[in-house]
């Protein structure tokens, strides 16, 4: 499973930090390759990305299900593509500072549905550059919103 992590100082309480990231319809634009999402319930949402993977580009409609909310400091979440090419799961958590310093920190993984042949191994070794990136990406985004709010 390929997997990345990347962190933030953010100057904000983690309380702001919770009111942004408890809201889906706030940070799901905020994902690099957004096309649209749609809420289905508190703790299930389908959404479209538009993945540039290199060589491979295309739209992944993925089924994300929120799997932890835990106040304020983290949101947990699974995902799974509906064309079965991939799952994989992240959150976002949130560690105070002080009270007006906060660390949010961004983890993802995806892993192909295919675990055997030369699809498989070519997915795993794109997904193991592209999984890093993607996870500073959409950290950052969300920081910079964030600040933006202020």
């Amino acid at each position: 499973m390929a997997n990345g992590k990347h962190s933030v100082e953010l100057p904000v309480s983690i309380q702001d930090i919770w009111n942004y990231i408890s809201d889906i319809d706030r940070w799901a634009t905020t994902v690099p390759g957004y096309e649209s999402h749609e809420i289905v319930n508190e703790k299930q949402s389908t959404w479209a990305i538009k993945g540039d993977m290199g060589i491979l580009k295309k739209t992944a409609n993925l089924k994300v299900e929120i799997t932890e909310w835990v106040e304020p400091k983290r949101v947990a979440f699974q995902f799974k593509s509906l064309s079965g090419d991939f799952v994989g799961n992240g959150q976002y958590e949130a560690e105070a500072i002080d009270d007006s310093h906060t660390r949010i920190t961004g983890h993802l993984e995806i892993e192909p549905e295919a675990t055997r042949g030369p699809m498989a191994s070519m997915q795993k070794t794109v997904l193991k550059k592209f999984v890093p990136k993607t996870t500073k990406d959409i950290t950052t985004a969300v920081a910079d919103e964030i600040k933006s709010l202020k």
